[in-house]
């Protein structure tokens, strides 16, 4: 029977018949999706990626059934196969491979439900998995690791949440704004916020706090909060009602922002 995976709904396929047989989540990788063979050979993702190994394949499928159940999060198979495999790599000390499994799987759900910029406890995790606090403990080494790793694929989470954003001219230069964003240990909603906040402010299209966090669903103290830090290259001088006076940001910056956009009167390149 020859098989045919849509990363698209978590489905799989007969290819003759078009029959759906199973799903990726609870597929297994010894006896096959319909049970109709002896062996089964793991290549669900060897479009994107090498065949997972079974240790590791279990890792995922916990973490995806995790993600599934326990939050009711679409997950992204090919995002979450990688932080999968490479949680798995990043797991130090002597532990038997089912606690291996449990600790990747932790490690894995925690950092994508932080790419996504959703909140998460990885305690909370670690007791949905059945993880000991030892086990937990190195789950929580594993995200510090996996947490530099990754930081190109958050940066990527970020610029999709941007550019939900209608004014495409705040979108392009909260763009700019972003590669010079200190984002670890901050929602990815938050940071998208505070951003198109910014921009605003450098471009004299200024907008609302409270109209940037209804928009993007998150606390006005939260776009408040990292507005003022989330870029340290850029310095806001505020009056004692907080209203902006004077923008400093760098030259350079100036002038990517200046390639499509006025800046407001109130910015000094420097």
């Amino acid at each position: 029977m020859g098989l045919v995976f849509d990363y698209e709904t978590g489905q799989v396929v007969d290819a003759e018949t078009g029959e759906v047989v199973d799903t990726i989540y609870t597929a297994t990788p010894v006896d096959g999706f319909a049970r109709s063979r002896a062996e089964f050979e793991r290549v669900h993702y060897e479009r994107w990626f090498e065949p997972l190994p079974k240790d590791r394949w279990f890792a995922f499928k916990s973490a995806a059934l995790y993600l599934k159940n326990a939050n009711g999060v679409a997950v992204d198979e090919r995002l979450l196969v990688k932080l999968s495999r490479e949680a798995w790599l990043q797991v130090r000390g002597c532990f038997r491979s089912e606690e291996k499994q449990g600790i990747a799987s932790a490690a894995a759900v925690y950092m994508y439900m932080r790419l996504l910029g959703l909140y998460t406890d990885l305690e909370e995790v670690c007791r949905g998995l059945g993880l000991s606090s030892v086990e937990c403990l190195e789950a929580s080494k594993v995200v510090v690791r996996l947490s530099r790793q990754f930081k190109a694929d958050r940066a990527k989470v970020v610029a999709s949440i941007i550019n939900a954003y209608p004014d495409p001219l705040l979108r392009a230069a909260a763009l700019v704004l972003l590669r010079h964003a200190k984002m670890d240990g901050r929602r990815s909603k938050s940071v998208a916020a505070a951003l198109i906040y910014l921009a605003g402010l450098i471009t004299g299209r200024e907008v609302l706090q409270r109209e940037v966090a209804s928009f993007f669903n998150i606390s006005e103290q939260s776009v408040a909060r990292l507005s003022s830090s989330l870029v340290d290259v850029i310095r806001i001088a505020r009056t004692k009602a907080r209203v902006p006076v004077e923008i400093d940001i760098p030259k350079e910056m100036c002038r990517e922002i200046e390639k499509f956009t006025q800046l407001s009167e109130k910015v000094v390149c420097v």
